[in-house]
């Protein structure tokens, strides 16, 4: 279903709202295709940042009643994503946002059909966001194992001229695994080493000495997994990279 997005409504707003309420719509449309609850098909901070939407844009889409948020509190071999939700105005990595009733019933009357295939969203301004020719696709990063290379974009993030093999395992899995925002631990566990502190070590490792510091990463409070998420300047609504 290729929909075009309707912004005169969001005269006050800026094009990044709408790059933000277009991720949420597809959110929604999947879950709606799958018959499932919209949580399931929630989107997570991380991706509405990548996609330039700023903390001020989710303050304004929540008191707007737009959208909803929650703490995303799903643990190793739980089989349905779990949430806390009545977090306030309090963001964290752990937030991830879902469309209110309210918010559905505005962007569905804002929103076109234009064909039968779940394939664009693509906005009346011209923005492409979710393209299945990908003109536009969200950015991440990229680790080249034979050049020890992690980029984002065409930035250089780190080169490692020797060998750092937990911090290259860790860039490994999450190159195998498309970048997703979370993965657990990949390093070898070996006799009579803490797994959790030497994963603390890696992490510190992975955010020190980058060219050009445009990731971050970081655990996620259990000691066995590791997160990353862009680095993004949101001063008068500029994000980057």
């Amino acid at each position: 279903m290729e929909v075009a997005f309707c912004d005169n409504s969001f005269s006050t707003a800026r094009e990044n709202v709408c790059d933000g309420l277009a991720l949420l719509f597809q959110a929604y449309a999947y879950a709606r295709d799958l018959k499932c609850d919209i949580w399931d098909f929630s989107v997570e901070i991380w991706c509405l940042r990548a996609a330039g939407v700023a903390n001020f844009d989710l303050r304004w889409m929540v008191k707007k009643g737009l959208v909803d948020h929650a703490a995303e509190v799903t643990k190793n071999g739980d089989e349905k994503r779990a949430f806390q939700h009545d977090q306030g105005m309090v963001f964290t990595d752990r937030s991830c946002f879902a469309l209110t009733e309210i918010g559905i019933a505005t962007t569905t009357a804002l929103v076109e059909p234009v064909s039968e295939q779940m394939q664009n969203i693509r906005f009346r301004t011209g923005s492409l966001i979710v393209n299945g020719n990908g003109s536009h696709r969200l950015k991440l990063p990229k680790w080249d194992s034979e050049r020890h290379q992690l980029r984002f974009g065409e930035s250089l993030v780190k080169e490692y001229k020797v060998p750092s093999p937990n911090q290259e395992a860790i860039l490994m899995a999450f190159e195998e695994e498309g970048w997703p925002p979370r993965i657990h631990d990949p390093i070898s566990p070996i006799r009579d080493v803490n797994p959790k502190q030497r994963l603390r070590n890696t992490i510190k490792s992975l955010n020190r000495n980058q060219v050009s510091q445009l990731i971050r990463f970081m655990g996620d409070g259990t000691g066995e997994a590791i997160r990353w998420e862009a680095i993004s300047t949101q001063r008068n609504g500029i994000h980057r990279p």
